[in-house]
């Protein structure tokens, strides 16, 4: 459920017995960007008993701060998303949550395409995997745009993709303009 987004990843909604992470699991140094979903994953893969609350234990705002790390999109926060995704990769090799993993990549794809991170030919080797997957295997809870825009850019071409990102940028501005 932490891979298809139906199960929030940060630790607001989870108590963890302290004996859990005496295998060795721990939060990486250096990743500020999905670590939770992370080290959650690496808990899970152990086979510890899970319990589900419906309620928070304790709250932060994340759109409160628009300065905020995770509000800033650079090719560092573009990288550890991917390190992040790699990481689980490794805990979860070759398994049925392949897709679900290649799922995680949509966000950052969309994010690295719309921000111009990459040049063509580096966004095209770092999401290549996201070619394996058809139409029908895209998340829902990507929003539509989001994976009509990834699938063109795999399925179609680099420049259709950009293309579409830009009419989705137009529409959008002329929606708040319009207030539509």
């Amino acid at each position: 459920d932490i891979l298809n987004n139906k199960l929030h990843a940060g630790p607001c909604n989870k108590l963890v017995r302290l004996s859990c992470f005496a295998n060795g699991i721990n939060y990486e140094s250096g990743l500020n960007f999905g670590e939770d979903t992370l080290v959650n994953v690496r808990l899970l893969a152990i086979g510890i008993s899970v319990s589900y609350f419906h309620k928070a234990f304790y709250h932060y705002e994340r759109d409160a701060n628009p300065k905020s790390a995770s509000k800033q999109t650079s090719l560092d926060s573009i990288v550890q998303r991917e390190q992040m995704i790699a990481s689980i990769r490794n805990v979860l090799p070759q398994s049925e949550y392949s897709k679900a993993i290649d799922n995680k990549l949509v966000p950052i794809a969309f994010t690295a395409l719309k921000s111009n991170i990459y040049d063509k030919n580096e966004y095209l080797a770092r999401y290549d995997r996201l070619a394996n997957l058809k139409w029908t295997d895209y998340s829902k809870s990507s929003p539509l745009p989001y994976r009509i825009i990834i699938w063109s850019s795999c399925h179609l071409s680099y420049g259709v993709a950009r293309l579409l990102l830009a009419i989705k940028e137009l529409y959008g501005r002329f929606a708040n303009l319009c207030k539509i």
